[in-house]
C-alpha cells in the first residue's frame, strides 16, 4: 500500500508531502518537510505513528491516514512508549540544568 499525504506547516504557509509505503518488512515514511529532509523524526511522521490526523491539510484524507496507522506493525507502539519515557526523563534533566545554571549565575553575581 502506498499513499501520499499533504501536511500544513505550523510556522508558515508551506505544505509538505509525505509518502507512506507499507510493504511487509519495508515500511517507509518519507516526509518533505525540513526535519524529514534531514532524516529526523518529524512531527508529520510521528502523527502517523500516533494516529493523529490533525496536521493533515486535507481532512478528507483522515480515514486513509488512520487506516495506514492501523496497518503499521506493532513494534512502533513499543518504540513510541519508550520515546515518551525518554522525553519525560529529558524534560526533568533540562529542568535540573536550568535550575543549576540559575544557581551559578546567582553565585557569580554575589547573591
Amino acid at each position: 500500500m502506498r499513499e501520499t499525504f499533504i501536511f500544513k506547516s505550523s510556522s508558515s504557509e508551506e505544505t509538505y508531502e509525505m509518502l507512506v509505503s507499507l510493504t511487509p518488512g519495508q515500511e517507509r515514511i518519507l516526509c518533505g518537510c525540513p526535519a524529514g529532509g534531514h532524516m529526523t523524526l518529524c512531527k508529520h511522521a510521528l502523527s502517523l505513528l500516533k494516529g493523529d490526523p490533525s496536521l493533515l491539510l486535507d481532512k478528507g484524507q483522515a480515514d486513509t491516514f488512520l487506516d495506514l496507522h492501523h496497518r503499521m506493525p506493532e513494534p512502533w507502539s513499543d518504540m513510541l512508549d519508550q520515546l515518551g519515557d525518554l522525553e519525560k526523563e529529558s524534560a526533568k534533566i533540562r529542568a535540573q540544568i536550568k535550575k543549576h545554571k540559575k544557581m551559578i549565575v546567582r553565585k557569580l553575581q554575589g547573591a
